[in-house]
């Protein structure tokens, strides 16, 4: 599949540059052929000119006009494309992440801040959000709503305005905003620097049960949409002339939501995945097929409910048929932003995961991890970019860049010159590697091919993918001093097998469902599975370290000291581990996450409560990924340096290879000496 995958690319890129070759496209977007040239060189005599005796040459004809280009589901949408470049706002400034860049949004400095939504319109950035506010007098919270306009160039902040009680709010087009409140349903226009520009109550008829629960506003401010009952008729007022018109549909649901504001047209979600789309100019409801409407979508792009297969993204239509096309599946089951005028979605979720899909193809062309960047919002920017932000921090990613290197078909770059196929380059690469580490390695075809109790792998056949995959592996497996992979499974099996695939998930009921990584040990094999998707710089040290507690266990039925017994009974508290993945995320306290106080972290978050075994993970994990020349924050309080100087100690009395090395190992790098004098207090007394 992949030689035909690059045979039809290559055959297309051949095509493409012929078709180019042929002539150059003329004012009216047609390509034309050259025009012949007179061919004079038998004859320049005037005479010549004037001799008709012989028969006249026949004229060239005309070439036939090339056929007109079939439309296909995107065209028919008006969809364009990321711009090869992106034009990026002056203001921002490059990360150590590839095409990652700071934007000094000028954020709020609150502890309690929740964004609602991000926007962008023209150059402007809006952020809605609420804040929580302890009231000392009532013992209870109140929540404020704010709205606030920053510069997209330079992320100053123009105007910031605190919003009515229960406000509906947005962007304008031409970077100004509105907000609106129900009751009479009062609405006020404001410009980008928050001064107000309309205000106006529609009715004091529509107050009390008579008020609407949702209005909403077209991105031109002509037109307001209100909606009552679940019975009643939608409310289109015109602002220009005060023209009310109701609009009525046979389509039921218990309440709808906003999707979209257009110009012409509001896209609204209901109840039981329901979507309907209400045109302004003809004041009529259309019913469009059900499935979970994308969040922030642009255009006709929705998502299917999440299923045992996942989510999958499909869009619409807009010919007689209403026929839809499947745009990209992934099974994960939070936040997925859309912009199918540019041809991409983003998926963002709470571990801290953002990927970037082409809605042509499917494919995931991007992948983010940011460790500051867990519950993100995401907008897209014309320009070839994406904002995002959870309310602390705000980034902007090259999406046309990023887009640009993983469509190239030059970045396998082979370093066996003789490799007839990409195939082979990765069979002997995999060899290479497997003779190296000691360990068996499967890709491609074979990444999922494994078997884990209560875990499926999706597979993997891109060769970019495949190809930085196998490059970041062998980065990461490099840092492990030689031998050790081997020693991990020496006296028990053959070898240790790695798979690398896809999206990783469980279906287990009692597991979890949905995996960066999974190991397993069965008494006759050790078995490795990695999403390279899910921040595999962190989870290939996290599954290994999983992997190393097999020979510690065999270490310790063998020796005076039970390193794992040890380890359970370090804490100075009664209950440390839950011993259980079940709603293991309120097992905040004593971890970083969930105590103010430095002296009561002995956890790095509530995940590494769940068994021992997830506490060692979670502490090399980080190890592995040191911030700014030194441990990151997560390992910065007394106990979590203790324990990780007793993790490193445990894997040299362990593993012969960690013993023999005189020099700090690459997780040591910040822990200073490790030796039994560091860890004294977590040894038995002699």
């Amino acid at each position: 599949m992949m030689k035909k995958r690059l045979l039809c690319l290559f055959l297309f890129c051949t095509l493409l540059i012929c078709a180019c070759a042929v002539g150059e496209p003329d004012s009216s977007g047609e390509s034309r052929s050259p025009a012949p040239s007179a061919d004079t060189s038998s004859d320049t005599s005037p005479d010549a000119s004037e001799d008709t005796s012989s028969d006249p040459t026949p004229p060239v004809p005309d070439p036939p006009p090339d056929p007109p280009e079939e439309k296909d589901f995107f065209d028919l949408n008006g969809q364009g494309k990321l711009p090869e470049k992106a034009v990026l706002p002056a203001s921002c400034t490059a990360t150590d992440t590839e095409h990652l860049y700071a934007f000094p949004f000028a954020l709020p400095e609150e502890e309690t801040l929740h964004v609602v939504s991000v926007r962008l319109a023209g150059d402007t950035v809006h952020l809605f959000y609420t804040i929580w506010v302890f009231e000392e007098d009532t013992g209870d919270y109140d929540v404020l709503s704010y709205y606030r306009v920053c510069s997209l160039e330079t992320g100053e902040l123009l105007t910031e305005k605190q919003l009515p009680e229960d406000a509906f709010c947005g962007p304008l087009s031409d970077g100004g905003f509105w907000y609106a409140t129900a009751e009479g349903i009062a609405l006020t226009l404001c410009s980008k620097d928050g001064t107000e520009t309309v205000a106006r109550q529609a009715s004091s008829n529509y107050s009390g049960d008579n008020a609407p629960y949702l209005l909403a506003l077209s991105p031109d401010g002509n037109t307001l949409l209100a909606a009552f009952g679940a019975q009643d008729p939608f409310l289109l007022l015109d602002l220009a002339t005060g023209v009310r018109t109701l609009v009525s549909t046979d389509v039921r649901a218990q309440s709808w939501s906003l999707l979209s504001a257009e110009q012409d047209a509001f896209l609204l979600a209901g109840s039981r995945g329901a979507l309907l789309e209400l045109s302004v100019s003809e004041a009529v409801a259309t019913a469009l097929p059900e499935g979970d409407p994308v969040s922030e979508a642009s255009g006709r792009v929705f998502r299917l409910p999440s299923s045992g297969s996942g989510l999958a993204l499909r869009g619409q239509s807009p010919d007689e048929n209403g026929t839809h096309l499947l745009l990209a599946s992934f099974l994960y089951d939070d936040e997925v932003y859309a912009a199918q005028d540019f041809g991409c979605c983003a998926t963002t979720s709470w571990d801290c995961n953002t990927r970037f899909y082409d809605l042509r193809t499917g494919n995931c062309f991007a992948s983010l991890w940011v460790e500051e960047l867990s519950n993100v919002f995401a907008c897209f920017s014309p320009e070839g970019f994406a904002l995002l932000t959870n309310g602390y921090v705000c980034y902007v990613y090259d999406l046309s860049a990023a887009y640009a290197e993983s469509t190239r078909n030059d970045v396998i770059e082979m370093t066996y010159t003789d490799a007839a196929t990409v195939d082979e380059y990765f069979a002997r690469r995999v060899r290479v590697m497997e003779d190296t580490y000691g360990i068996a390695l499967h890709v491609g075809s074979a990444g999922n091919d494994f078997e884990i109790w209560g875990y499926v792998g999706q597979v993997e056949l891109d060769p970019v993918e495949i190809y930085r995959a196998l490059n970041l592996t062998d980065s990461i497996l490099s840092r492990y001093p030689a031998g050790m992979l081997r020693e991990t499974y020496e006296g028990l099996c053959d070898a240790l097998h790695l798979y690398l695939c896809a999206d990783l998930y469980g279906y287990a009921s009692d597991g979890l469902s949905r995996a960066g990584g999974a190991t397993m040990w069965d008494g006759e094999k050790i078995v490795m599975a990695i999403d390279i998707y899910n921040g595999l710089e962190t989870t290939l040290p996290h599954e290994l370290s999983h992997a190393f507690d097999v020979r510690i266990e065999l270490v310790s039925a063998s020796s005076e000291q039970n390193w794992m017994q040890l380890w359970e009974n370090l804490h100075s508290f009664d209950n440390a581990y839950a011993y259980s993945y079940e709603d293991y995320y309120y097992l905040d306290d004593y971890t970083f996450y969930g105590e103010s106080s430095e002296s009561r972290i002995w956890f790095v978050d509530s995940y590494a409560r769940t068994f021992p075994t997830e506490d060692r993970a979670r502490i090399i994990e980080n190890l592995f990924n040191p911030v700014d020349d030194g441990l990151p924050e997560v390992l910065q309080a007394p106990h979590l340096q203790e324990k990780a100087r007793f993790y490193s100690y445990i894997l040299r009395q362990c593993f012969p290879s960690c013993a023999a090395s005189e020099e700090p190992l690459y997780w040591e790098t910040y822990l200073g000496v490790i030796d039994e004098n560091a860890v004294s207090s977590f040894l038995p007394e002699v």
